[in-house]
């Protein structure tokens, strides 16, 4: 059976998947955010407001794993923004290749793996992002 040759994609077919996949790692960080917060709660009583809830996301430990995933969101975005400069296939590849190990089902000694698999055991709507994600890092070309 003969195949095409695959083309590389065009730079607005990557940055439409970029933008897809980053999406997704939107809905699965806000996931994990709730159910972070729901745990502190539980320990530390009601958080006082979003004002409160940014200053735990940037400062307490409990959150200290899930910033690692703010940042690659923050570099995601501006990737997919800027229409100007053509896309790093290699360093968007890179990227990704880190938020897999993130969100990795499996144990790979990383920190945010280690706590990332602790809630997406055990909380449904980071399960449900979590298949989305998955499903969005699949879409994307390899280089």
């Amino acid at each position: 059976m003969n195949q095409e040759p695959s083309h590389p994609p065009s730079d607005a077919e990557l940055r439409k998947k970029l933008s897809e996949a980053s999406n997704a790692l939107l809905d699965l960080h806000l996931a994990l955010m709730e159910a972070v917060k729901a745990g502190y709660e539980k320990v530390n009583g009601p958080i006082a407001g979003p004002g409160a809830m940014l200053h735990l996301l940037l400062n307490d430990p409990a959150f200290a794993w899930l910033r690692p995933i703010s940042g690659m969101m923050a570099k995601l975005d501006e990737w997919t923004d800027d229409k100007k400069t053509p896309l790093d296939q290699a360093q968007v590849a890179l990227a990704l290749r880190q938020v897999e190990v993130w969100t990795s089902e499996s144990p790979c000694g990383d920190a945010t793996n280690d706590s990332y698999r602790v809630y997406l055991g055990n909380d449904h709507a980071v399960t449900m992002a979590h298949a989305v994600l998955r499903i969005k890092l699949k879409a994307l070309p390899k280089p």
